[in-house]
């Protein structure tokens, strides 16, 4: 089996296999994206205004949730729920946000999954 096969495959998947090409060595590509990874600067810390001003301003803040394109409402209302939390707001107070988000959009997030969104605030 190819190492992009072991490295990259998943399991029941249908194998691709392209034999009459050159190998890449996958170790090399690897080292590259963690490298690129260790570069990443973390967020600076906001302090406690900065982050009340952010609260109080849910659309501005959230607007990537609000906004979000169809297929891409359940990430982006995680995102949301997991920011809402780094900014400090209780969990009730988000799960209220994501019911406040889903009603905003045209087709709101079926309950079954926004029930399990909610599930996850539970963890943070």
């Amino acid at each position: 089996m190819p190492k992009s096969q072991i490295f990259f495959g998943y399991a029941g998947r249908k194998v691709l296999s392209k034999l009459d090409g050159i190998a890449i060595d996958v170790k090399e590509h690897l080292l590259y994206a963690a490298a690129k990874v260790a570069e990443e600067k973390p967020d600076k810390e906001l302090t406690t205004k900065e982050k009340s001003s952010q609260l109080a301003t849910p659309f501005s803040t959230f607007a990537f949730a609000f906004e979000a394109k169809n297929g891409q409402g359940s990430r982006s209302m995680y995102s949301a729920a997991r920011r809402a939390y780094t900014l400090g707001m209780p969990k009730e107070e988000i799960k209220a946000l994501m019911d406040e988000i889903s009603e905003y959009w045209e087709y709101p997030l079926p309950t079954p999954r926004l029930n399990v969104i909610k599930k996850q605030i539970d963890n943070f």
